[in-house]
């Protein structure tokens, strides 16, 4: 039984397991349900998320963001009405704030 689990065992190099933590935080799945679907076991996940946690997190804020994408329609005024004045404040998190302001 040992040898055929330790078969089905991938090793995964820390460039790897970063990858696999930033997949993880796009997915939008539970810890449980990203590693069945992945394959991976739980406490290897937890010991490299805890491991690379920092790093992560400097990647993250250099990233671009993941979020929902969210549809404020199109930016150009239809022709028949005179442009109007168009304000966009985005709260990115941490303190960030993108304001867009056009008109």
């Amino acid at each position: 039984m040992l040898e055929k689990k330790a078969a089905s065992r991938q090793l995964r190099s820390e460039s790897e397991w970063m990858l696999v933590l930033k997949d993880f935080a796009r997915s939008g799945l539970s810890v449980t349900d990203y590693c069945h679907r992945e394959g991976l076991g739980k406490s290897s996940f937890h010991r490299w998320q805890s491991r690379l946690s920092s790093r992560i997190d400097r990647a993250s804020d250099i990233a671009a963001p993941t979020g929902r994408f969210i549809d404020i329609g199109p930016l150009e005024p239809p022709r028949q009405q005179p442009p109007s004045r168009l304000e966009i404040k985005l709260d990115l998190g941490h303190g960030l704030v993108l304001h867009v302001v056009r008109g």
